[in-house]
């Protein structure tokens, strides 16, 4: 896959990206409360997440310099059958590439895929206080939901989880199943990954935009011919 302008490719995970991947995670197991993960899993357990993560949710890298610069991937929130429409959006960064706008492409990318697989709500859970991960998520439209007090303890203290959520999808009508990220046309992935991110300003009220309105903006990310009919 031939860079874009910023020399940053994304591209699906593969499994033998386990060790580069792990590398970048295993720092915020050991010393940071940013997962509540305490013990770095070994590689093959690493690697059995990645295939059963895969299957059914998108995981992407970035790389920079030919170098694995960061990933975020989706997975499950949930696990009644009528959750099955939601998913739980994680990203990780090398913290020598953080500031570089890589993160939000690797969640508007993640964001993306997860609507075309027919996800209705995006959630992310942010361990605070965390400036930045929290302005990334505002300024992808994530909504506050609320707080939880004391969730965990790691690194000698408790702390607090915020709950942030994103509406991708329509709400009118029974829900289609979902398409497994691992049966999406690869031409449409594809697409995905080379879309330039979003330029301007976040709006300021990002919960007056509907659902189905936030669904049409990602796919006329990937192709801006798309035109969505809907019931307004």
């Amino acid at each position: 896959m031939t860079a874009p302008a910023g020399g940053i490719v994304l591209r699906p995970a593969r499994i033998d990206d386990a060790e580069g991947i792990l590398a970048i995670y295993a720092p915020y197991v050991e010393a940071s409360p940013v997962t509540f993960e305490t013990q770095t899993p070994s590689k093959a357990e690493f690697e059995q997440r990645m295939r059963d993560t895969m299957e059914c949710y998108p995981c992407i890298v970035a790389e920079a310099g030919g170098e694995l610069a960061g990933y975020a991937y989706a997975h499950r929130i949930g696990e009644r059958a009528a959750y099955a429409w939601n998913a739980e959006l994680s990203v990780y960064l090398d913290p020598k590439k953080q500031g570089a706008g890589i993160g939000r492409r690797l969640c508007e990318s993640v964001i993306d895929l997860l609507a075309a697989q027919g996800v209705r709500n995006v959630f992310s859970l942010i361990t605070i206080p965390n400036e930045a991960s929290v302005g990334l998520h505002c300024s992808l439209g994530f909504s506050l939901m609320g707080t939880q007090r004391q969730a965990g303890f790691k690194c000698g203290a408790w702390h607090d989880v915020a709950w942030y959520q994103k509406q991708i999808g329509d709400f009118a009508g029974e829900p289609s199943p979902l398409v497994a990220a691992s049966q999406l046309d690869g031409h449409l992935v594809e697409a995905v990954l080379r879309t330039p991110p979003q330029t301007g300003a976040p709006e300021a009220n990002p919960q007056t935009r509907r659902p189905a309105d936030d669904l049409d903006a990602s796919l006329r990310r990937i192709d801006p011919t798309h035109r969505t009919e809907t019931n307004r």
